[in-house]
């Protein structure tokens, strides 16, 4: 299997919030079928590396599949 640099605004919309000292990110697919990839390829320490400064420990990932 090959795989492909894909821009994650080509796969996903993002929504942006924060309640206190936390920010809330939401990602959605623009695709139902790419919901595994972004569930695959967004861990902690991804997200965290992207932020910078970021411990993988202070960001928590839920999935909702059924939106």
């Amino acid at each position: 299997m090959t795989t492909s640099a894909v821009l994650l605004h080509e796969v996903a919309r993002c929504r942006a919030g924060d309640k206190g000292d936390d920010s809330i990110l939401v990602l959605s697919p623009r695709q139902r079928e790419r919901l595994d990839l972004l569930a695959a390829v967004l861990d902690p320490a991804a997200v965290a590396a992207h932020f910078g400064g970021m411990s993988a420990d202070d960001v928590e990932i839920l999935v909702l599949a059924s939106l």
